[in-house]
């Protein structure tokens, strides 16, 4: 089970690094993942869950259609299997865990609470999984973000690699050594999250529908 929600974990520290790198390199150019609606329907004699909805990534619109073994399931499968042609890191992800944690808030007269959703992808690369986290007062709401909140970084940190790379590269012919090894030391940071060996042998940077 994943930490109680006071607690961080050594994964979600080095999480964080990860993806102030990944913001810093990618700077106005990074990319944001978005869902307007979710519909979800249950198979109670099958025990399985299908999720349509509509995704926005940068400028484009698409549909997902998947079935799981829950919404949560359902859905990182969906958006994975889109994003697994464009963005080959995505091949060595798997979901771990998810799990649901409540946070009453006692201060308020209407003890509103919300709940925090914690999402564990594991990858061929590592032994350890990143997690990542949202909080929201719908478990449904908090369950959605925190999926794409995973597979957001995931696209950005494949795309904040290949710059890095070109960046390392470019300062090597020019024989800037400190541009050099600012470069692989971001790189190999981000490697803690994610095989980029394949994606790094091909040029493109673009998604394909």
């Amino acid at each position: 089970m994943s930490p109680p929600l006071k607690y961080k974990t050594p994964q979600e520290q080095r999480y964080k690094k990860m993806i102030a790198i990944v913001k810093e390199v990618l700077s106005d150019d990074y990319w944001k993942l978005s869902i307007d609606k979710l519909l979800i329907e249950e198979d109670l004699r099958e025990r399985t869950t299908k999720i349509k909805c509509l995704v926005q990534l940068n400028e484009k619109t698409f549909a997902i259609e998947e079935t799981g073994k829950g919404p949560i399931h359902a859905l990182f499968n969906g958006l994975k299997n889109n994003f697994k042609k464009s963005y080959l890191s995505f091949k060595g992800l798997s979901f771990r865990d998810f799990s649901i944690e409540g946070d009453i808030d006692h201060s308020s007269r209407d003890m509103s609470s919300e709940v925090e959703c914690i999402l564990s992808i594991d990858s061929d690369s590592n032994h350890h999984p990143l997690i990542y986290r949202h909080k929201d007062t719908s478990i449904n709401r908090a369950a959605i973000a925190v999926v794409l909140n995973a597979v957001e970084y995931y696209i950005n940190s494949e795309r904040a690699m290949k710059l890095l790379r070109n960046w390392a590269q470019d300062a090597r012919k020019r024989n800037r050594g400190d541009l050099y090894e600012d470069s692989t030391l971001k790189m190999s940071l981000l490697l803690e999250g994610a095989s980029y060996s394949e994606s790094l042998l091909l040029g493109a940077d673009t998604y394909e529908d």
